[in-house]
């Protein structure tokens, strides 16, 4: 249990020191069906940050205004359109199952959009600085998917792992293009090597499991590169040596 207690601490060690070196702008899509919109309240997300974006409603034509995490004002402003929003039932317990509540749905035929302007030089430079986006892609039903666009470039085939009332953050890996075979269900993706002072992210959903969808909670524009999980994983190999070296020379003792 200890050990169990170690590696969770230094892997949340790895990703908030990258939190606090990198400028962050985080989208929560509140959702909810009509009534019960949920915010974060907290800090959240796989770069973990405070002070979420809360957006509400299926779609928003006038520009709203967005903050970085560490709460300043920036000249970004975001947009965005869906059929509806909806959420995933139950009963979020933290500030992650929070993020991944509600949503921005969509249909085979509707996509989801979300289109962020006058991104800041912290992350993005004059536009040709590469920086990250994570998705959030929860959604109340397992095994549905589709294709994730960014600024014109599709990905495709990502499947949801579905309720995520837990918190708990598990990565999605694409599979065959248009039906996800062989794709690694998740609530979240990450998008590495994204360019451009406007960026555009569209949820197309695909004929991937029942009644199809692509579920769109929220997202994350990170300045440069998010760890990856085999980096943390990495970690908590030396931190376990560390720990089998002082249990084998307390035993000698």
């Amino acid at each position: 249990m200890k050990l169990k207690v170690v590696l969770m601490a230094l892997g949340a060690l790895g990703l908030s020191a990258q939190a606090a070196s990198a400028a962050l702008i985080g989208v929560n899509f509140d959702g909810g069906r009509a009534t019960n919109p949920t915010a974060v309240g907290g800090t959240a997300g796989l770069v973990p940050q405070s002070n979420w974006n809360e957006e509400v409603g299926g779609t928003q034509a006038t520009s709203q205004s967005l903050v970085l995490s560490d709460g300043s004002a920036t000249s970004a402003t975001l947009t965005w359109s869906s059929p509806n929003p909806w959420d995933v039932g139950g009963a979020p317990t933290n500030a992650n199952a929070n993020l991944l509540f509600g949503y921005l749905d969509n249909t085979l035929a509707t996509s989801s959009v979300a289109t962020v302007t006058n991104l800041p030089a912290s992350i993005a430079g004059t536009g040709s600085t590469p920086y990250s986006v994570i998705v959030y892609m929860a959604g109340d039903t397992a095994g549905r998917g589709g294709t994730w666009n960014i600024n014109g470039t599709p990905f495709s085939s990502y499947v949801s792992k579905g309720p995520s009332n837990d918190g708990l953050l598990v990565q999605a890996l694409p599979g065959v293009a248009g039906t996800g075979v062989g794709a690694t269900p998740g609530n979240y993706a990450v998008f590495t090597g994204i360019t451009g002072t406007t960026l555009t992210i569209t949820a197309q959903a695909e004929s991937i499991g029942s009644n199809q969808r692509l579920p769109f909670d929220g997202f994350q524009v990170v300045t440069g590169t998010v760890p990856e999980p085999t980096g943390v994983g990495l970690l908590g190999m030396a931190a376990l040596g560390l720990i089998s070296r002082r249990r084998r020379a307390a035993a000698t003792v």
